[in-house]
């Protein structure tokens, strides 16, 4: 467009170029500015702004879930592997249950911690008594084959063996623990033929 004289300088931009509906020319701007809250934190956007927008990291974004220009790796574990009762994943609660120390083996880790259940052995526990996976094999003897009075089996039995004293078993024999007899042995007495007519007297010495 000529001027008196010379030419227009003005440039006048595109309407695409030009904030939305503000006037140009004969027409009004087309350009949509986002909000800062639609903008990636920190980065300029508008005359004076900047982006509010948090982006979460991969690691923080469940995994193969789009984020920003990639996917997230955040594994997020099943109910049944979480601890009973915790929160898990959306609107969800744990179900593993785990057991005390006092209901673990002695020695075998759990949780943070060690069990602390003794397990006896299968010989320290009564015959056909079922005990950790097996049974008991620790066999009880009869009331008949226990020392007379000797209380055992938890008070229920008492024993009736007799055993003599010492001065009632041939002197040399060992009874009982380590225990000696002393009764004398008496000589076997001879066959002698006696006629039933004749008074005899026998003695014996000790």
């Amino acid at each position: 467009m000529s001027v008196d004289a010379g030419v227009g300088t003005c440039a006048v931009p595109d309407p695409e170029d030009v904030r939305n509906q503000i006037a140009i020319d004969d027409t009004v701007g087309t350009c949509s500015v986002p909000d800062p809250y639609d903008v990636r934190f920190g980065v300029a956007v508008d005359v004076s702004d900047s982006g509010s927008l948090r982006v979460p990291g991969p690691a923080d974004v469940r995994n193969l879930s789009q984020v920003d220009h990639t996917l997230g790796y955040c594994f997020v574990p099943a109910a049944s592997d979480v601890r009973s009762g915790v929160a898990v994943d959306v609107e969800q609660t744990g179900t593993c249950a785990v057991p005390s120390a006092a209901d673990v083996r002695d020695g075998i880790s759990v949780d943070a911690s060690s069990g602390t259940l003794k397990v006896p052995s299968p010989s320290d526990v009564r015959d056909a008594v079922e005990t950790d996976d097996t049974v008991g094999t620790l066999d009880l003897p009869l009331t008949s084959d226990v020392r007379e009075d000797v209380v055992y089996d938890d008070g229920t039995k008492t024993g009736t063996l007799v055993v003599p004293q010492a001065s009632d078993v041939r002197a040399g024999v060992t009874f009982d623990e380590d225990t000696q007899g002393t009764l004398a042995p008496v000589e076997d007495l001879m066959s002698v033929t006696v006629d039933p007519d004749e008074e005899v007297t026998i003695t014996v010495e000790d």
